[in-house]
């Protein structure tokens, strides 16, 4: 048999017939017969899907440092002004958190507690704090789309 028509008989036994195993045999059988055709290249690289495949197979999936897996994309970092602003929000949000606690705590301490205060100091630096961390984090999900993004559109 030419590698052509062992390459059709192994991919239909692969993807028609679901015989993983009698496939990646003719796979192998062209890459050790006809190791410069265009089959042979071909018969590799669907080893590879293969293997990492979520099917039953005796094969393990290929490491990842296998030079035919890309490696993944390496993004700059941009809008350096809003991360910073990100990180300032979460930094506000824990000293407000901080001053909240020890008015808190102030206002209940001492011969003559003060429950108004106390109650301010809960209501108001609960919603403080809530509020900058949701600002610093929506910033920082919105960061990330457009970095998801850029990663998208590059490959």
């Amino acid at each position: 048999m030419n590698p052509s028509e062992l390459y059709q008989r192994a991919y239909n036994l692969h993807y028609n017939d679901d015989d993983i195993d009698a496939a990646l045999v003719i796979y192998q059988q062209i890459i050790d017969e006809f190791p410069t055709s265009q089959e042979a290249r071909n018969a590799e690289r669907q080893m590879q899907n293969i293997r990492n495949e979520p099917r039953k197979t005796n094969l393990k999936p290929m490491p990842a440092d296998n030079p035919a897996e890309p490696e993944p994309l390496r993004i700059e970092k941009r809008y350096t002004a809003l991360r910073s602003f990100a990180s300032m929000y979460k930094g506000l949000a824990i000293f407000m958190g901080i001053v909240a606690a020890i008015g808190l705590i102030m206002s209940l301490a001492g011969d003559r507690p003060n429950g108004t205060l106390a109650l301010v100091s809960i209501i108001f630096g609960t919603v403080g704090v809530i509020t900058l961390l949701a600002i610093s984090e929506g910033i920082r999900v919105f960061l990330d789309i457009e970095e998801n993004t850029r990663r998208s559109a590059l490959k």
